[in-house]
C-alpha cells in the first residue's frame, strides 16, 4: 500500500508553500497523494484515465490529481534535527573543545604508546604496546610500505617500490624492537625495513585509527531539517583570517550550507573567495556567471520564473562540489526568495520510510543535459553536455555520496523499459516532496552569499515580478577536492 503524504505544513514560508501547492494538490480535508493513476496500486478510490477522481470529484490541475482518503498510515513529519546556534559561531578559538562543537572528528587524536614486544605471528607481525594493547600488521602491507630510501621517496612522498616485486605473502626472517623503540624487520630476501612506532600506530587496523583517517578524508555529516538556522560568517574575516577560514570550511563540510554577510558588491567576490581557498572550478558558463534576466535566456536561471529545488550542473561528469550564490543586488519587491534543503536528510528519511522507492532512485540512471550558445565572452561559445547517473548515489559503505536532482536539465530521454517508468516518477515525486518538507527559506539581501554543498543540498528560487533587471545574482563553483585540500592543510597548520 502506498503511504499517504501529508499536507503542506503550516510552518512553511509563503514561498515554499506556493511552490509545493501543485505537488500536494488542493487541500480537501485529508492526506494528499500526487500523481494518482493506475500505477499506484492502493486502496484509493481513483478514476482510471479520467479527468476527475471518484472520491473528491475535483478536476485535476497541471496533470496532478487530488484525492482524499481516510487512511491513517501517514508517515510522520520529518523531525527537526541539530542546528548550529549563532552563539557557537562567535569568538571561536581553535582549541579542542571549540572544534568539537562544530565537528568532534576535527580534533580527534590517537594516543601513541611505546612498543614493549614484537613477534612474528604467521603472515602478520604482532606488536604489544605498554598499555597492554595488541596490534597486528600483515607482512604484505608492511613490505609494500617499507620506508627505506629505495622503497619510498621522501621528497615526492610516493612509493618507489614496484608492484611486480611484491610477493603475495612475504616472509619475515626476523622482527625485533630497536633501542630507539622502532620496529626492525629482516625479510627472507635480505631486505630490511624500519618502522617508527607512531607511524605504525597511526596506520593501525583498529576501528579507532581507521575512523581517524576517514575523518581526515571527509568529516562526518550532520543532517538538518525545517527550522534549521543556517550558520552565518562575515566574508571579510574569511579573506583575512586563516582560523575563520578553517572554521567556515568545517561547518560547510559538516552541515552543507552557510550564509556569508558583508560580501563586496564586485561580481568577482565569490571568485576571489574560491581563489583564497584554492581554485575556482571553470564551467561552460565561465569562472563566474551573472544571473540576471535575459530576453533570450540560454538557461532558466536567467529568467524571473520559479525554479524548483535542484542541484546545479548534474550534466557534468564531475559535478561541481560547491556552489556560491552571491546576491550583488536583490529585487525590490515581492518574490525572489531563496529556498534551500538538506538533500541528505531527505534521502535518509526516504531510505527508512520508503525503501522501495529509495532503491529505485539509487539504481535508476538518469540523463542530464545542457546545450546552447554562450551569451557573453566569459561563456563557452558552444556547449553540449550530457551526463548519466542515479538521483541518489551511494558509496561502497552505503552512505549517500552524491545527489543529482534538477528538473530543468533532466533529459527527456529515459533509459528504462516502459513498465518501469511510472515507478521511477513516483519515487522521484516522493523525494521531491521530502526535499520541500525539509527546506528553509529566506530572502537574500544585498551583500549576502549562500554557499552550499552542491552534491548534497538543493536550492530554489521563488518567481519575482516588476523591474526584471533589478535582481543580480552571481554564481561560482569550486570542487570539493580543492576545499578539502585547504581544510586539511589548515588542520596541519593549527596542529589539529
Amino acid at each position: 500500500m502506498i503511504p499517504a503524504l501529508r499536507n503542506i505544513p503550516k510552518s512553511y514560508s509563503k514561498a515554499a508553500a506556493s511552490l509545493l501547492q501543485p505537488i500536494y494538490g488542493r487541500q480537501t480535508g485529508g492526506p494528499q497523494l500526487p500523481m494518482c493513476g493506475p500505477n499506484l496500486q492502493s486502496s484509493f478510490a481513483i478514476s482510471q484515465g479520467t479527468d476527475k477522481c471518484k472520491t473528491c470529484t475535483q478536476t485535476c490541475t497541471s496533470g496532478i490529481r487530488t484525492i482524499t482518503t481516510n487512511q491513517t498510515d501517514e508517515k510522520p513529519a520529518l523531525a527537526q534535527v541539530e542546528s548550529i546556534e549563532k552563539s557557537q559561531m562567535e569568538h571561536f578559538n581553535l582549541d579542542t573543545e571549540s572544534l568539537k562543537k562544530l565537528n568532534p572528528s576535527v580534533s580527534e587524536t590517537i594516543t601513541v604508546h611505546p612498543i614493549s614486544a614484537v613477534d612474528i605471528d604467521g603472515t602478520k607481525i604482532k606488536l604489544t604496546l605498554t598499555n597492554g594493547e595488541t596490534l597486528r600488521y600483515p607482512t604484505v602491507w608492511l613490505r609494500d610500505n617499507c620506508q627505506c630510501s629505495n622503497c619510498f621517496n621522501p621528497l615526492a612522498l610516493g612509493r618507489s617500490f614496484l608492484m611486480q616485486n611484491l610477493l603475495s605473502a612475504p616472509e619475515a626472517d626476523d622482527a625485533r624492537l630497536s633501542d630507539a623503540g622502532d620496529v626492525e624487520i629482516r625479510w627472507k630476501d635480505g631486505h630490511e625495513s624500519v618502522f617508527k612506532a607512531e607511524w605504525l600506530q597511526r596506520r593501525a587496523f583498529t576501528e579507532q585509527a581507521r575512523q581517524k583517517y576517514r575523518s581526515r578524508f571527509s568529516l562526518p555529516k550532520k543532517q538538518w531539517s525545517h527550522g534549521h538556522k543556517v550558520a552565518e560568517f562575515d566574508y571579510p574575516s574569511l579573506m583575512e583570517d586563516d582560523a575563520a577560514l578553517l572554521r567556515w570550511l568545517v561547518v560547510l563540510e559538516t552541515w552543507g550550507a552557510t550564509l556569508l554577510k558583508q560580501t563586496p558588491s564586485q561580481p568577482s567576490a565569490a571568485y576571489d573567495l574560491c581563489e583564497r581557498v584554492a581554485k575556482v572550478k571553470y564551467t561552460h558558463y565561465g569562472i563566474y556567471s551573472s544571473v540576471v534576466n535575459h530576453p533570450q535566456a540560454n538557461n532558466l536561471a536567467y529568467t524571473n520564473q520559479t525554479l524548483n529545488l535542484h542541484n546545479d550542473m548534474p550534466q557534468y561528469q564531475e559535478i561541481p562540489g560547491l556552489i556560491f550564490l552571491h546576491m550583488v543586488k536583490q529585487h525590490r519587491g515581492e518574490g525572489g526568495d531563496t529556498i534551500i534543503s538538506d538533500g541528505l536528510r531527505a534521502a535518509e528519511y526516504m531510505r527508512e520510510h520508503y525503501p522501495q522507492q529509495f532503491e529505485t532512485l539509487v539504481t535508476t540512471d538518469v540523463y542530464f543535459w545542457d546545450k546552447g550558445e554562450g551569451k557573453d565572452q566569459m561563456e563557452m561559445n558552444q556547449f553540449y553536455k550530457i551526463n548519466k547517473g542515479p538521483t541518489i548515489q551511494l558509496n561502497n559503505s552505503g552512505e549517500v555520496s552524491t545527489i543529482r536532482f534538477n528538473n530543468q536539465v533532466r533529459d527527456s530521454h529515459l533509459d528504462l523499459p516502459d513498465d518501469k517508468v511510472e515507478d521511477f516518477y513516483h519515487a522521484l515525486q516522493i523525494y521531491f516532496r521530502l526535499m520541500y518538507d525539509n527546506s528553509v527559506s529566506f530572502k537574500m539581501q544585498d551583500g549576502d552569499m549562500t554557499v552550499l554543498d552542491n552534491v548534497r543540498c538543493q536550492h530554489a528560487r521563488q518567481s519575482f515580478e516588476g523591474d526584471l533587471t533589478a535582481r543580480h545574482l552571481v554564481t561560482t563553483f569550486m570542487s570539493w577536492d580543492e576545499a578539502l585540500c585547504r581544510r586539511r592543510r589548515l588542520q596541519e597548520q593549527f596542529k589539529l
